[in-house]
């Protein structure tokens, strides 16, 4: 053998027999220069370990004590398997005391013996170790990792609403590699996230304000190890959201001294712990302690008196809804009970009564609890009204048959009637009428009639129906264009006003004749008439077509055809309301008819007022106490009471509803 001892690398060769086989390997030796390791005998090897073993490998680890080159060998079992020599490591060639060789190129599921050895610089190499075993792993194995990744810090929370936070923190380590992170609520053992989180953030959903929270998060790598839990994030959710209002107050078992309030119940993100009762708009509540259902019982009232009561409710964190529409509760005059809460609206006064006509967002009015009718009861239980002109034309009754139903039972319950009304200008021309031949003709009366009559067929028991079909046939808007010819827009000279007048109320009473055909006397019929036909004495001796001239005149004929007559009478003092009706009210009184005298409380439409044609509220109720007391008693027995009428479309109901003076 060939040494030199100058810096260079000596290659050696050596032949090792082993049992049958003959293994040949190089050996890069460390030449000194210096001489400083001369004499040094072959290094001292331990902590000789197999490690990462894989199905085709494994690295085989050892330290010296001395600085020396590294080399290894393995052999499968069996008698004639012989050691093959690991390739060199180059990261040893200058000598190392930490040495590592990689072995490649076994057979999976394999039991394998491995060696290892050293030399110095003046090949004074140690001999080989004793023989180690391992076993490679299967062919599908992968190194088995069970190192955890770090817990997560800084764990915080962010973003905090009434629901959900944003939750953060630091990213773990891992001796292979972070696949994700798991949430953890309250000490759960299950994670908050359907997916592992691949990043440092998430948000957290479907918590619930007034509950504190603690949250953790742990880091899991692809082994499937979890680190330990981090820091805890504790977050507590704040309830700002109010209840809802309280809606649907009614009133029941009225005495002189008591009644019980009740109402339908709010709700609440979390729940409503409770309500507080006013009473007479007071800011203080009645109740010293909160009420916890839907119904209160007012006692110490004062017999034969009026008081509105209100109520909010409210939540654990305190939150107060707004305060509900007020209920008017009239106590009895009497030792009597009342049962109902509709009866505070009546009156033993008939001028005090009052019918109102409903124009306008009625699918808001029938919509059951809704704010727009709790507000009308409540205002209809203090103004007496006792009847609702409830415009409602065909389409409206079809799609909204359930929620009229639901009105006209509430309407019953507070004692009120409930009248089908339709009107338009051009519903007195029937089809085939004589009277106005060359303008546009309609059976919209007629169809108005029939979807009345089969909603009231529909009605089944003792719930409530329609009392009445009323007709607000006002065609004021007809003109010559249209093929009419209104007295006030007359083209033709040979066409009078009395003929124009004539015509218009004999097509009328036509009408008038066709719906009783269809309505028979199963359903009453209420007409609200031109206003004119009451004052106009042109007409007073009425020529009906057919008929000729009878002493009677158009609204005596009028009243012969329905079972209620509303006059339209807009004057402003109490002689001219009696006077006005006075003819009508003589004749019902001999029919057995019934006869309503209709108000316009005031002709602005831009928006609500409480004057009554620029007169104060005051004299209008003076005027119709007047007019009232101004009556027969004949004509009092027919009386039907007193109907006001607003034409506001513009600042909407029932803001108006307000003004009616009362």
């Amino acid at each position: 053998m060939n040494k030199n001892l100058s810096l260079s690398v000596v290659l050696v060769s050596l032949t090792i027999l082993v049992g049958l086989g003959v293994v040949v390997f190089n050996r890069n030796l460390i030449s000194d220069t210096n001489n400083q390791l001369a004499g040094v005998v072959g290094p001292s090897i331990s902590n000789v370990k197999v490690n990462n073993i894989t199905s085709t490998g494994a690295v085989i680890t050892w330290t010296t004590d001395k600085v020396s080159s590294s080399q290894g060998e393995t052999k499968s079992s069996g008698w004639n398997s012989v050691w093959t020599v690991a390739p060199y490591d180059a990261t040893n060639i200058n000598g190392l005391t930490t040495h590592k060789v990689t072995i490649s190129g076994l057979n999976p599921s394999t039991q394998y013996s491995y060696r290892v050895t050293s030399c110095g610089t003046t090949n004074s190499c140690k001999t080989w170790t004793s023989n180690s075993k391992f076993k490679t792993l299967a062919t599908t194995a992968t190194p088995t990792d069970a190192t955890a990744p770090t817990a997560p810090t800084n764990v915080t929370a962010s973003s905090i609403t009434q629901t959900g936070a944003t939750i953060s923190w630091t990213a773990s380590t891992d001796n292979v590699g972070v696949t994700g992170y798991n949430i953890y609520i309250n000490g759960s053992t299950t994670a908050t996230n359907v997916n592992l989180i691949t990043g440092t953030n998430y948000p957290v959903t479907n918590l619930f304000p007034g509950t504190t929270y603690s949250i953790v998060v742990k880091a899991k790598d692809a082994a499937g190890n979890f680190s330990s839990a981090s820091n805890a994030a504790s977050i507590t959710i704040t309830d700002t959201i109010a209840p809802t209002t309280p809606v649907g107050l009614t009133s029941s078992n009225i005495t002189q001294t008591s009644a019980t309030i009740s109402w339908t119940a709010s709700t609440d993100n979390v729940g409503v712990t409770g309500y507080n009762i006013y009473k007479n708009g007071s800011a203080t509540p009645s109740n010293s302690t909160l009420i916890t259902s839907t119904t209160y019982n007012a006692s110490g009232l004062t017999a034969g008196t009026s008081r509105t009561y209100a109520v909010e409710a409210i939540d654990a964190a305190g939150n107060k809804s707004t305060i509900s529409d007020s209920l008017t509760v009239v106590t009895s005059s009497s030792s009597t009970t009342t049962t109902s809460s509709s009866c505070p609206n009546t009156s033993t006064n008939p001028a005090d009564m009052r019918d109102v006509w409903a124009w306008h967002q009625n699918t808001d009015l029938v919509t059951p609890n809704s704010t727009y009718q709790n507000q009308f009861f409540a205002f209809a239980d203090s103004h007496h009204v006792k009847n609702i002109y409830l415009n409602a034309n065909p389409s409206f009754i079809s799609s909204s048959a359930t929620n009229i139903k639901d009105f006209l039972n509430k309407a019953k319950a507070h004692c009120m009637n409930v009248e089908a009304l339709g009107g338009a200008e051009n519903w007195v021309a029937l089809p085939g009428n004589p009277y106005f031949t060359q303008g546009t003709t309609t059976t919209a009366a007629l169809d108005f009639a029939t979807a009345v009559r089969n909603f009231n067929d529909s009605i089944t028991g003792t719930n409530a129906k329609f009392s009445a079909i009323q007709y607000d046939t006002e065609p004021y808007t007809i003109t010559s264009t249209d093929g009419y010819y209104p007295y006030w827009n007359l083209v033709d000279s040979t066409y009078t006003k009395e003929q124009s007048n004539m015509a218009i109320a004999n097509s009328l009473i036509d009408m008038l004749q066709a719906v009783r055909a269809i309505t028979g006397n199963s359903i009453k019929i209420n007409l609200a008439p031109p206003r004119w036909y009451d004052t106009n004495t042109s007409l007073q001796s009425f020529n009906r077509t057919g008929e000729g001239v009878t002493g009677k005149n158009a609204m005596q004929y009028m009243l012969d055809e329905v079972d209620i007559l509303t006059i339209q009478d807009y004057v402003t003092n109490a002689t001219s309301i009696q006077k006005d009706a006075s003819g009508e009210l003589n004749y019902a009184a001999s029919t057995g008819k019934e006869v309503r005298i209709g108000l316009l409380l005031d002709q602005d439409t831009s928006a609500p007022t409480s004057t009554y044609f620029g007169s104060t509220c005051a004299k209008l109720n003076s005027d119709i106490q007047s007019a009232y007391n101004l009556m027969s008693s004949a004509q009092k027995a027919v009386f039907g009471g007193f109907a006001i009428e607003q034409y506001d479309t513009k600042a909407g109901y029932p803001s108006s509803w307000t003004a009616m003076c009362q």
